[in-house]
């Protein structure tokens, strides 16, 4: 965990979206962890449906097959990426390694707050409560290892390898942590991926797809979910 608390991310606040889904409001941040439209609408739309299943869709139109389906995902926040990734796993049995990294857990009694909205609460309750730093199997179809450091620290500590083909960007917009959403972390997942690999998020700002050219992803622009125009993917093709 981080050794300073950064006071962006206290006080969180409870709140129900539009379509019936609960997220976070955090007040010091003036800010949501998701859509107030709709968590569960949104998170599935960019992150399922436009990160793991447009991937495994452009697999199959190849003829091709893989062992696994490496995900790095950039804020645990909630757990609802990760537990809408580990439902289309059992429900494609396609196994899922997912790698999460959150510098800033949610405290415990906002985790308890939140299991009430989720279908399937045991499978949530065991992505917040198992150790960090540590593969666990959720299912026999994800695997997950939560880490609790920034990208940018992560990727100077470790040695790391282009060896996941999906990769989340669900920080908060670059107005609000703007430092996540540097030219030298977008390159630096660009350089995580995988020949054929995608990168998804709900941003759609202009100097972050400049800097996905940059890294010489080939940007694809989608309708965004309810009251967004547009999310963006990065392919390495």
């Amino acid at each position: 965990m981080t050794e300073t608390p950064d006071t962006r991310f206290a006080d969180p606040e409870l709140i129900k979206t539009g379509d019936g889904s609960f997220s976070i409001f955090l007040p010091q941040l003036n800010e949501t962890y998701h859509s107030r439209h709709g968590a569960l609408h949104e998170s599935k739309y960019v992150y399922i449906d436009h990160g793991l299943a447009d991937y495994w869709q452009q697999l199959l139109a190849k003829g091709e097959t893989k062992k696994e389906v490496n995900v790095l995902e950039i804020g645990f926040g909630t757990g609802l990426n990760a537990w809408l990734a580990a439902r289309w796993a059992m429900a494609n049995d396609v196994n899922v390694v997912y790698t999460t990294l959150e510098p800033y857990p949610l405290p415990v009694e906002m985790v308890a707050k939140l299991q009430s909205g989720f279908e399937d609460p045991a499978i949530f309750n065991q992505l917040h409560h198992v150790n960090w730093d540590e593969w666990h199997e959720i299912s026999p179809l994800f695997s997950l290892r939560k880490v609790a450091q920034r990208l940018e620290d992560w990727a100077a500590n470790d040695k790391l390898e282009a060896q996941y083909d999906v990769i989340f960007y669900d920080a908060f917009g670059p107005s609000k942590q703007p430092e996540v959403w540097s030219a030298a972390n977008v390159l630096t997942c660009a350089n995580l991926l995988a020949l054929g690999g995608v990168l998804t998020t709900y941003c759609a700002q202009g100097q972050f797809r400049r800097d996905l050219r940059a890294a010489e992803l080939t940007l694809v622009k989608l309708p965004g979910p309810p009251h967004k125009n547009e999310i963006t993917q990065g392919w390495k093709i």
